[in-house]
Formats: structure tokens, C-alpha cells, sequence
């Protein structure tokens, strides 16, 4: 931690006021990796992790969300209101569970995906509120 602080104070002390990068900090090296404030290498492997675990929630979440919106849609309502309030509970938690997988990897997806997804997560929202309101 204090060949972190050293560096930076060094680093700060050779581009304390010039707006450009003053590469003198040449071997600075802390664990084996190269200090430069614009090294972007360990982020890259992140970024490239942090994708692929954003769709495989947003798979996940859709698939699930859909199967709850089905249950909630399809679980007979009786004479007591137990199945209406279990029903009502699977919608909202399917709608969210949607929601949520969606914002998650809303960030990743391509320019023509984002509206078509959008669009029908709305269809099934107005979808949902016609048939619920229609009973």
C-alpha cells in the first residue's frame, strides 16, 4: 500500500500543473504489474467477464420471469381469494424479475436489441393489464 502512495505522490509531483502525461516513472512496477494511470489491461478481462455474466442473468431472469407471469396467468382462481393474492404475487414478481434482468444488461446490448426488447416487455405489460383489468 505505501509503494502505491509513493508512486502516486511521484507521479502527481511530475504532473502537478502541465496537462499532459509525463511518462517518468519508467520501471515502476508494484506485483508484477506496470504502474501507469492509463494501463487498462486488468479491466479489459473484467469488462469482457462482467458481459457474459450480464446476459447469462438476463437469459436467466427472462426465462424465469416468464414462467411466473405464466403461473400467475394460468393459476385457476377459486371461491377464496388465496389464489387470486398468489396470483397477483407471481405477475408482480415476474414483471420485476423482468425489469431487473433487463437493466442489468440493458448497458450491453446492441443498438437494434434495446428497442425490440423494450418493446416487448411493454406488450407484455399492457398484455398483463388487459387481461387482469378484463376480469
Amino acid at each position: 500500500m505505501i509503494q502505491y502512495i509513493i508512486l502516486y505522490f511521484k507521479y502527481l509531483y511530475f504532473t502537478l500543473n502541465t496537462y499532459t502525461l509525463v511518462k517518468d516513472l519508467d520501471n515502476a512496477y508494484v506485483d508484477g504489474c506496470e504502474i501507469d494511470p492509463f494501463c487498462n489491461y486488468c479491466n479489459a478481462g473484467l469488462d469482457e467477464a462482467r458481459e457474459k455474466y450480464g446476459l447469462i442473468v438476463f437469459i436467466i431472469s427472462s426465462v424465469m420471469a416468464l414462467i411466473a407471469i405464466a403461473v400467475g396467468l394460468l393459476l385457476p382462481v377459486s371461491k377464496n381469494n388465496i389464489n387470486e393474492w398468489i396470483a397477483t404475487g407471481f405477475l408482480l414478481g415476474g414483471l420485476i424479475t423482468l425489469f431487473v434482468g433487463t437493466a442489468r444488461f440493458y448497458a450491453d446490448m446492441t443498438r437494434i436489441l434495446r428497442p425490440i426488447v423494450i418493446l416487448i416487455e411493454l406488450a407484455i405489460v399492457i398484455y398483463l393489464a388487459y387481461k387482469k383489468l378484463k376480469k
